[in-house]
């Protein structure tokens, strides 16, 4: 399997933009419709300032993959040069699970995208989907 296969099948991911709650100090991460959910709620509550913030523009940096706190689906995100330290080594030492699922596929791909970020490349092998678990 070549990066451009697992490209390809990273964008069959479930992977949605991330958002947050304006007026929320917890700083969690939200799909849309929970962050619209969380402000339904805080104007019933009497917080009629909440409003829903981020989206299709919004790029997280963090040290490992971005779910939404309410229902688990995978936000977009990046990876920080520590969070990028500690998946591809994770990679390495595993390898890939195969058949490669598209979430996997899409953690593959921010992790490349942060190398070349970085001016990294992988330790033990050209492609951690090459060193397939039985």
């Amino acid at each position: 399997m070549t990066m451009d296969d697992v490209l390809i099948l990273s964008d069959k991911a479930d992977v949605q933009p991330f958002y947050w709650v304006t007026e929320d100090d917890a700083g969690l991460d939200y799909c849309l419709s929970c962050a619209r959910r969380v402000v339904a709620a805080l104007h019933e509550c009497g917080q009629g300032e909440a409003m829903v913030d981020g989206g299709s523009w919004a790029n997280s940096e963090g040290d490992g993959a971005r779910f939404c706190y309410r229902c688990g689906v995978m936000l977009r995100y990046s990876l920080s040069r520590e969070g990028l330290d500690q998946e591809r080594h994770y990679f390495e030492e595993n390898g890939v699970d195969i058949p490669l699922t598209p979430a996997v596929a899409y953690e593959l791909i921010q992790v490349e995208d942060a190398m070349q970020d970085y001016g990294q490349t992988w330790e033990k092998s050209a492609m951690p989907a090459a060193s397939q678990k039985p």
